[in-house]
C-alpha cells in the first residue's frame, strides 16, 4: 500500500510539473530550479534554469543553465554545465561536461571530465577524459586517454595515452602513443610504437620503420631508437 502511494504521488508530481510548464499564465524565473523532471521545450520560458534529475529537450535543451542528472536531447543538446549524463542523436553542445558525454558529435567548449563516446569529440579548453571516436580533438591539455579511429589531436600537452590512424601533439606528450604516425612538436618522454614516429626531443624509446628524434645524437634510426 505503501509502495502503491509512493508511485501515485511521483506520477503526479510528474503530471504537475509538466502541466505547469505549459501553462501560458506561469513564467519560470531566471533564478528556479526544478526538480526530478524538467521540459525544455519551446514553450518553456527561463534561459536559466537549474535542472536537478532529468531535462528533457523537445526537441532541443537550450533553455537550461546547469543540468544535474541526465541532460536528454530528441535531437541536439544545447547546454551550459552538464554534471551527469548528456545524451542526443546528432549533437552534443556545451560549456562543461562532467560525467558521460554521447552523440555523434560532442563539442565541449571549456573543459570536459569523464568519458566522451561519439564520431568525432572536440574540446576546447582541456580534457580529463576518455575519448572514443573516430577524430578526437582537444584544444589544450589532455589526460587519460584518446581512443581514435582516424585521428587524435592534442594542442597542447597531453598526459595519458594514445591510439589512432595517426596522433599528433602540438607541444609535450607523456605516456604512449600508439599509431601508423606519431608526431610530437616539442618533447616526448614514454613508448611510441608505430611506422613513422617523430619528436623534436625525447626521453624514451620509439619502435617503428621510422624513428626520428631531432636533437638527438642520433637523430635517425629504422626499427629502434631511444634517449635519456
Amino acid at each position: 500500500m505503501k509502495k502503491l502511494l509512493l508511485a501515485v504521488l511521483i506520477m503526479g508530481s510528474l503530471f504537475f510539473l509538466i502541466n505547469l510548464s505549459a501553462s501560458d499564465e506561469v513564467e519560470i524565473s531566471n533564478d528556479s530550479s526544478w526538480y526530478v523532471f524538467y521540459p525544455d521545450c519551446p514553450w518553456a520560458e527561463s534561459e536559466l534554469v537549474n535542472v536537478y534529475g532529468i531535462n528533457l529537450g523537445i526537441p532541443v535543451t537550450d533553455k537550461v543553465k546547469n543540468v544535474y542528472g541526465l541532460n536528454l536531447g530528441l535531437i541536439v543538446c544545447n547546454t551550459n554545465n552538464v554534471y551527469g549524463v548528456q545524451m542526443s542523436p546528432i549533437v552534443n553542445n556545451s560549456k562543461n561536461v562532467e560525467g558521460f558525454d554521447l552523440a555523434l558529435i560532442n563539442n565541449t567548449n571549456n573543459s570536459v571530465t569523464g568519458v566522451q563516446l561519439g564520431l568525432i569529440n572536440s574540446v576546447n579548453g582541456s580534457s580529463n577524459a576518455l575519448q572514443l571516436g573516430v577524430i578526437n580533438s582537444v584544444n589544450n591539455d589532455a589526460s587519460i586517454c584518446q581512443l581514435g579511429v582516424v585521428a587524435n589531436s592534442v594542442n597542447n600537452d597531453i598526459n595519458g595515452f594514445q591510439m589512432a590512424l595517426i596522433n599528433s601533439v602540438n607541444n609535450n606528450a607523456n605516456g604512449l602513443q600508439i599509431a601508423a604516425i606519431n608526431s610530437v612538436n616539442n618533447k616526448f618522454s614514454g613508448l611510441q610504437i608505430g611506422i613513422i614516429n617523430r619528436t623534436s626531443s625525447g626521453y624514451g624509446i620509439q619502435f617503428g620503420l621510422i624513428n626520428v628524434i631531432e636533437d638527438s645524437r642520433i637523430p635517425f634510426m629504422p626499427l629502434i631508437n631511444f634517449s635519456f
